[in-house]
């Protein structure tokens, strides 16, 4: 994929939110593999989001007793003027809603392209909800596969089975990890061991 096509600003914001459909999910974060700018961008709207909650949280807006009885009252209350800023800044936490794990803000999905080769470089992703692993030199002739992951002290953190799709070997952990060292195995049909990658989820 092309990088100079970048993905735009509320196509992301839309990715973040979970609000686009299965396809577009999928071309955005092929995309986000191959392009720096982009998943910059995309940590820049969680950090965004994060300060702008710490704001409010410093400074709430005031409540002020209701008065009348009518239906919508309330409606009329929150277009005063007073209350104009707040809900600029109620609407831009919207926008760039982000899910927290603790203390960090985490992205909906972190995308991984793993490779077996013996003395590379631990690849590394930030914690995020879920994690979408690609498994290079895995084996995509269709034959049946299953996949885990295990923590550092070898621990099992996940099991399933991959999707092979055309020339890749992909799977998604449905759950957020916590920072630390992991390995992710490969096994074929008999259970033998295809490949062990090796990755780091950064604090």
């Amino acid at each position: 994929m092309d990088t100079k096509f970048h993905e735009s600003d509320e196509r992301l914001e839309l990715y973040a939110l979970d609000r686009l459909s299965d396809s577009d999910v999928i071309r955005i974060e092929e995309h986000l593999l191959i392009c720096n700018l982009c998943r910059e961008k995309l940590d820049e709207a969680a950090t965004f989001a994060f300060s702008v909650r710490e704001q409010l949280r410093a400074n709430p807006v005031p409540v002020r007793p209701r008065q009348g009885s009518g239906a919508f009252d309330w409606l009329r209350g929150l277009m005063k003027p007073q209350f104009a800023l707040a809900g600029a800044l109620a609407m831009a936490l919207v926008s760039f809603v982000v899910f927290r794990a603790g203390d960090a803000p985490l992205v909906p999905v972190a995308t991984l392209q793993l490779t077996a080769m013996r003395g590379a470089d631990i690849m590394s992703v930030a914690p995020a909800r879920e994690l979408d692993l690609t498994f290079g030199d895995a084996p995509a002739s269709g034959a049946a596969l299953s996949a885990e992951v295990v923590d550092g002290s070898g621990s099992p953190i996940w099991q399933g089975t991959p999707q092979t799709d055309g020339s890749r070997v992909r799977a998604k952990i449905a759950k957020a990890l916590p920072p630390g060292d992991y390995f992710a195995r490969l096994y074929d049909s008999p259970g033998r061991l295809v490949h062990e990658y090796a990755f780091r989820v950064k604090k």
